[in-house]
């Protein structure tokens, strides 16, 4: 049960909301003086698109940016008194802003690196297997949206065998299939290819 008042909790919402919103990759695309990555590529805002422009300080920014906005806000929520999958529930507005930026017209990016954030505010070890599987992938197959729907089809496995939160694990099924989703032309790409 959330014990905080439906007032508070309606503030949460939109707080998280606008915190996932924020366009990292815009706001150094600017500061960089480099093109808008929506703009470019495949055309996501996101750190691995940034990396085509050649700037890999822009890039790296771009995704320290993006992890804490997940993770940042779940480390404060974990010191509440919401529960764990009261948290982990919460994060999907970061997502939905991340998503849907009220910065950039309601469309944003593909909430890889804020997932990965989320998770790292939730159990650290999850996080590093997700990175170690994205890794690993990315270095057999050179494709990163390949290397994140993999790791994230393992996250319920994960939460599941390796996590005290192991509850978790049903909604980390969410979290897939929101990855799923927003790499759904990725995966028309992949089997296209087949």
């Amino acid at each position: 049960m959330i014990i905080i008042p439906t007032e508070n909790q309606l503030l949460l919402i939109f707080v998280l909301y606008i915190v996932g919103s924020i366009p990292f990759s815009i706001i150094f695309a600017r500061l960089f003086n480099l093109s808008d990555p929506r703009t470019f590529g495949s055309k996501n805002p996101g750190a691995t698109n940034m990396l085509r422009t050649g700037n890999k300080l822009a890039a790296i920014l771009t995704l320290i940016g993006d992890i804490a906005k997940g993770f940042l806000p779940i480390f404060l929520l974990k010191k509440t008194e919401l529960m764990v999958d009261e948290i982990y529930l919460l994060a999907f507005f970061i997502y939905l802003g991340h998503i849907f930026s009220v910065f950039m017209r309601l469309k944003g990016g593909k909430a890889v690196a804020t997932s990965i954030g989320v998770v790292l505010g939730i159990d650290y070890l999850i996080a590093i297997l997700l990175i170690l599987t994205w890794i690993i992938v990315y270095l057999i197959s050179r494709i990163s949206g390949l290397s994140a729907i993999t790791a994230f089809v393992l996250l319920p496995s994960f939460f599941y065998f390796f996590s005290n939160y192991d509850h978790l694990a049903s909604i980390s099924i969410f979290n897939t299939l929101l990855i799923l989703i927003t790499h759904r032309s990725n995966i028309v790409g992949l089997l296209s290819k087949n």
